[in-house]
């Protein structure tokens, strides 16, 4: 799998999503800085149906990732899905072998400290 972004500077790791260890503290989460449409995306190795994706949200900085919004293969998904504090889920129902979660406009700060789909 290769994981990419659009992230001009980045704390934390960038692969933080493949940890089974998924918490909200400080140190097991990414964030870029606050920049234009940053995203954080996956290449899949095969193409899979995405029914429902999770996004885990840092605890206390809920603010940067709401809302967020998730496409596959380019084709959005998930549009503006309110994020609150913890794990934030929607349904998907989408088939591709890229995943991306995304914020549209400027000064938004990607944070993640988990994602499943």
């Amino acid at each position: 799998m290769l994981v990419t972004g659009n992230i001009q500077c980045t704390q934390g790791d960038i692969n933080m999503s493949f940890d089974t260890k998924c918490t909200t503290n400080h140190g097991t989460c990414m964030h870029t800085c606050s920049e234009s449409n940053p995203y954080w995306r996956v290449l899949l190795p095969m193409t899979v149906t995405v029914q429902m994706v999770r996004v885990l949200n840092r605890l206390g900085y809920e603010a940067p990732m709401n809302p967020f919004s998730v496409s596959v293969d380019g084709v959005t998904c998930v549009t503006d899905e309110p994020a609150g504090a913890g794990w934030n889920g929607a349904a998907c129902g989408a088939t591709g072998s890229t995943l991306e979660v995304f914020l549209s406009g400027p000064s938004r700060q990607l944070m993640m400290c988990g994602i499943e789909a």
